[in-house]
């Protein structure tokens, strides 16, 4: 049992802080201090404040689901104007962060021009990461073989020239090993 002089003093300056999770904890605990309406009070509006923190959690996760990660970031930001001590929120907006960013450098067609970037992107992510959809200079091809910058080559046949520039670099990749998508932008 806590020692506590104004139960419900404490428990509402946690409700003023955001601190809605151990606010609800302090109310638990110091229950039997508090007088039955002021507990019934406290009670329903800690359920308000909850229940409002689970639903848009459940909006963000589905945001973050549905590739909607400004959304999904602006609805984490209201669940922390409601309560900042929200169990594995943290973790959430960060995983949902590193997947902002690393869709930024993927799509971004000036940051895939460095190659240098994209290995490191491709290296950090369990999924195959394809590239060169754009690129259609020999050179290019071969540093981004040789380097295995993407896990596949994507020529498109149309920023090629054609399909025997487009086969030129599916033997390239063969040679190194490395897989091959080809694509039409027609």
């Amino acid at each position: 049992m806590l020692d506590v002089d104004n139960p419900s003093a404490l428990i509402r300056a946690r409700i003023r802080e955001r601190r809605i999770f151990e606010a609800r904890f302090l109310c638990r605990q110091l229950a039997d201090e508090l007088g039955e309406m002021e507990r019934n009070t406290l009670e329903a509006e800690l359920a308000r404040l909850l229940g409002q923190v689970e639903r848009l959690r459940q909006q963000a996760r589905a945001h973050a689901e549905e590739g909607r990660h400004q959304q999904a970031a602006r609805t984490f930001r209201e669940i922390e104007r409601i309560a900042i001590d929200v169990p594995g929120l943290a973790a959430e907006r960060q995983a949902l962060e590193g997947a902002r960013a690393v869709l930024a450098r993927i799509t971004d067609t000036a940051v895939q021009r460095e190659l240098e970037q994209t290995r490191q992107v491709s290296d950090a992510l369990d999924i195959d990461v394809t590239g060169g959809e754009q690129d259609w200079d020999f050179a290019t091809w071969d540093r981004m073989i040789n380097m295995q910058a993407v896990d596949i080559v994507q020529p498109d046949v149309m920023y090629m020239g054609g399909l025997t520039r487009t086969l030129r670099v599916a033997q390239m990749a063969a040679a190194a090993g490395v897989a091959i998508f080809t694509r039409a932008n027609v």
